[in-house]
């Protein structure tokens, strides 16, 4: 929240943009929003991720295919009908593009920081045990790829777009896609509380 309201005022002052009434009324329901994302965090479980928890527990989850199946469909969805047509009228193509493929950052980044040696929770044996390995390495690669490719999607937003329209739609979309898509990966939204990602 703090990065939006810097970022709105940064690019006022020194890229001389326009600070309207509804930017501001637009860093209050960020605000907002913010509050609700972590409250709909309340009373979720927090089991530690291992290699054999994520191979055990999570990759065959329906949760886990639902998101894989939700990302990968979305982005079918809106490259397919949407990108060409509307992705210079709109930042929200771009940003929806990144924010659905950093959903898999977000997945990637837990799952590899907790396979870190101490002090992270993890063990070294995770980085050269077979079959522990693959998954440490894995989600390392995908870390990196669906980073880049996030970064790259956001970056063409903004070669498009004004900063003060794209990074609070960016920050606003990238944390509901990646507290919602931790939480369908590893079974962490918790009724009722997850109700409070709707608003």
């Amino acid at each position: 929240c703090l990065t939006v309201v810097f970022n709105c005022v940064t690019s006022a002052i020194f890229l001389k943009e326009q600070f309207l009434r509804r930017d501001l009324l637009g860093i209050v329901f960020i605000g907002a929003g913010v509050v609700c994302v972590v409250w709909s965090q309340v009373g979720s479980p927090a089991p530690p991720i291992t290699p054999q928890s994520l191979r055990e527990d999570v990759l065959p989850s329906a949760s886990f295919w639902i998101l894989v199946g939700l990302v990968m469909g979305g982005l079918a969805f809106i490259y397919a009908f949407l990108h060409e047509q509307y992705r210079l009228s709109s930042c929200w193509i771009y940003l929806a593009e990144s924010s659905l493929v950093s959903t898999f950052t977000v997945v990637s980044a837990r799952c590899f920081a907790s396979f870190l040696p101490y002090p992270m929770p993890g063990e070294a044996s995770y980085f050269y045990t077979s079959p522990d390995c693959w998954y440490t390495w894995g989600s390392l690669a995908l870390l990196a790829i669906s980073a880049v490719c996030g970064l790259l999607l956001q970056n063409a937003a903004l070669m498009h777009f004004k900063a003060s329209e794209v990074v609070p739609i960016y920050f606003c979309m990238f944390a509901l896609s990646g507290v919602a898509g931790s939480g369908l990966a590893f079974g962490e939204l918790g009724m009722p509380w997850v109700l409070m990602l709707i608003p």
